[in-house]
């Protein structure tokens, strides 16, 4: 398993605090799906637009969460309207140092 696997998913909700709140209580079924770690960004052209960045541990078993019940309850009670996923895989890092003048 490769921990350096990401996901990004592009939500249209209608509402920011039920989208967060129902993000919140997911976070064990997040667990159970292989995601180790979430980053919740709000497109700032379009408040309706939610982007989360997931790193996971097992793509593969995030893929099988996203087509089970469990997991379209989830977003009905977010209030996620359309739902659209990137899957990533980590090439390489690069550090970018700080500026010095």
């Amino acid at each position: 398993m490769n921990q350096n696997n990401y996901v990004i998913v592009r939500h249209r909700i209608n509402n920011l605090r039920q989208f967060q709140n129902e993000f919140e209580k997911a976070t064990d079924m997040l667990k159970k799906a292989g995601v180790m770690k979430a980053w919740i960004n709000r497109n700032m052209d379009d408040p309706n637009e939610v982007i989360a960045v997931m790193q996971c541990n097992d793509l593969q078993k995030y893929r099988q969460w996203t087509q089970s019940s469990e997991y379209r309850t989830c977003l009905q009670n977010a209030g996620a309207t359309q739902s659209q996923y990137t899957f990533m895989e980590e090439l390489s890092t690069m550090p970018v140092p700080a500026h010095v003048s």
